[in-house]
Formats: C-alpha cells, structure tokens, sequence
C-alpha cells in the first residue's frame, strides 16, 4: 500500500520490505529484488553442487542381549541442514542434544509425532 512507510515488512512476504508501495524481496545477497536465494546447500546463489552428502548403514557386531538401552549411532555435526534419517527396524530413534538432553524419544518415553524445535530448526518426527 502506498500509505505504508518504506522499510515497512510486507505482510504477504515475510521477507519483503515496502518501498515506495511495492513489497520487494531481499535476496540472500541482501539486495532488494535481486531474486537471489539459498540454494539446499545453504550458499547464496549457489547450484545445488557444494552439500558433502554423508550416508551410512548402522549395524552392530553384537547380537541383541535383551538388554534394553540406547546406543550411539551418528553424531550429526553443527550447521548440518536438510537431513534425513530413515530407519526400517522395529527400534525407536531418539534425538539428544550435546549436553546430553533428549529432545525426541528419550528417558524411556515416545514422543507424540509432530514438529519440533531445537536452535531454531524445526523437526518433524
């Protein structure tokens, strides 16, 4: 609207600013309406090439004892974006932060399925 002042946030673009009564995008360059965007890998204006996929199977030498517990599997490293993990065993998978405080299925409780919060990402389980 041209009643709004520029710098205003836009309502219908969270990540737009009003100026001069039109909502402009901020690219990820931080210059209004370059188009720019964060490509998978998290770099500005990038195409998809520069993520380090890691993918691994987990397995154990040791047969199952009947003892109940939690193992380590994968420690997943600060900054690790667009991440997933399947898992095809009839095994709960829980989700610890690293001053050891569970945020998804932990201390012998399921969570409820739903989107959770950790740092300002969101998980869904």
């Amino acid at each position: 609207s041209s009643d709004l002042l520029d710098g205003t946030q836009c309502q219908i673009d969270i990540e737009g600013i009003c100026i001069n009564g039109q909502c402009l995008h901020i690219g990820c360059d931080f210059i209004l309406g370059s188009g720019e965007k964060n490509d998978i890998c998290g770099v500005c204006g990038g195409r998809n090439d520069t993520c380090r996929h890691y993918h691994s199977v987990y397995s154990t030498e040791y047969p199952t004892s009947g003892v109940f517990g939690y193992s380590e599997v994968i420690v997943i490293p600060a900054g690790a974006t667009h991440i997933k993990v399947t898992d095809a065993s009839k095994n709960y998978l829980a989700l610890q932060t690293e001053d050891f405080q569970y945020v998804i299925n932990g201390n012998w409780e399921i969570s409820s399925t739903g989107t959770y919060n950790l740092t300002g990402t969101d998980r869904k389980s």
